[in-house]
């Protein structure tokens, strides 16, 4: 199956506004900051109407904020400054952006607005460095195997035309890139996939390889500061354990797999640990004290020597908060963020969610089974029709 690409029109359209932006951050807070994109119009699973995800990079701070960080942060770092600076960009007396909204509150903040020209709505953070991070890493899986980018596509806009896909609300859901790990981490466990972090399970971050996460406490204020291991093994090509399945047939396993067979109370989902593996294993590695569970092992040590060649470092350990342990083991799901050592980012997905959620995927899996076509499985007509549906007919936009 052909997924659509957006039009060498629309990519056009993206790149001016993002020039746009660019020169107007620059232009106010100098060169040192430079504006980019990240996310899934970079991996391929947009569509031409999807909003841009943009980071205004740091040049001087590129491990972004360190604990011993105490500059006082200006310029782009003050939100409200980003805004008035969009606001009072104009182009022979036109606004060049509107709808500007700040979202302080946010996991990680962000401005909100629309370029004029090109009518792209945008979201735009500061220097967060993890989701230039997260896309590469989503990117390099798409070269290992033809299965993953095409997956991806279809799960999103089948759980989008679902309600599974709206991570914000009164009953959040399942944000993409958590369905995109969800992918990944699947595949990996089926042998389709390789693990490009093995080695790397962020207990004792890598020297080189790391930024830091900076996470406030909304009703403390308490600032904790993580050391994320970002290294990641390059790798350009893999010979998968078993013959590649076709789309058909991956997406069958993978809607059964989440249907009846994933173990959601005690199993985290972790694309670095290469698929699925016991919650309590990774909670274990990020304890200070020995943790109750069937992993138990010998007290690890705050830091270790590491032999690099000729240089021996010491690496020290990341270990974990208590309320970060129960965030990671309480909720009915756990899909493990790559990077931070326990951020579990269905943490906010509700029972119910999740009960819907396998319900959907039963669904799905029966009707692809039936032969349902591919392309119809996304779309919103099949959300509100009953589950024996076979006689639709395909609207058009794929090729299988």
């Amino acid at each position: 199956m052909k997924i659509p690409r957006v039009s060498t029109r629309v990519r056009k359209a993206r790149a001016d506004a993002v020039r746009r932006v660019n020169a107007v951050m620059q232009k106010s807070f100098g060169t040192r900051f430079e504006v980019t994109v990240f996310g899934s119009t970079l991996y391929g699973t947009d569509t031409a109407d999807s909003d841009l995800d943009l980071v205004i990079l740091d040049q001087k701070r590129p491990k972004m904020l360190s604990p011993t960080d105490d500059e006082e942060l200006r310029g782009p770092y003050n939100l409200q400054a980003v805004a008035a600076t969009l606001r009072r960009a104009k182009r022979r007396s036109v606004p060049m952006f509107i709808n500007i909204e700040t979202v302080g509150k946010a996991v990680v903040p962000i401005v909100k607005f629309k370029d004029t020209a090109t009518r792209i709505y945008c979201d735009m953070n500061v220097n967060d460095r993890l989701g230039v991070l997260n896309t590469s890493l989503i990117m390099r899986y798409c070269i290992l195997s033809p299965l993953v980018r095409p997956m991806m596509f279809v799960i999103k806009y089948w759980a989008r035309h679902r309600g599974l896909n709206e991570p914000t609300g009164p009953q959040p859901a399942f944000n993409s890139y958590t369905l995109a790990l969800m992918t990944i981490a699947f595949l990996q466990m089926r042998g389709l996939l390789p693990n490009i972090q093995s080695g790397h399970d962020g207990e004792y971050p890598d020297e080189d390889n790391y930024v830091w996460f900076r996470k406030v406490t909304r009703l403390t204020g308490e600032i904790t500061h993580m050391k994320c291991d970002t290294f990641v093994r390059p790798m350009r090509e893999f010979k998968p354990a078993r013959d590649t399945p076709s789309l058909r047939q991956a997406l069958v396993e993978w809607f059964d797999y989440w249907a009846s067979e994933h173990d959601y109370s005690k199993t985290a989902v972790s694309v670095r640990d290469g698929g699925m593996i016991a919650r309590m294993h990774i909670v274990t590695r990020h304890s200070s004290c020995p943790v109750t569970g069937d992993h138990l092992r010998p007290q690890a040590l705050d830091e270790i020597a590491w032999d690099d060649g000729d240089v021996q470092m010491t690496r020290h350990r990341e270990v974990a908060t208590s309320n970060e342990r129960m965030a990671f083991l309480r909720p009915p799901m756990c899909v493990h963020d790559p990077f931070i050592r326990l951020k579990n980012l269905t943490v906010a997905v509700s029972k119910q969610n999740v009960n819907q959620f396998k319900e959907g995927c039963a669904q799905a899996s029966k009707l692809l089974q039936e032969g349902l076509p591919i392309q119809l499985l996304m779309s919103k007509r099949l959300a509100k029709c009953p589950v024996n549906i076979p006689t639709l007919e395909p609207s058009g936009g794929m090729s299988l």
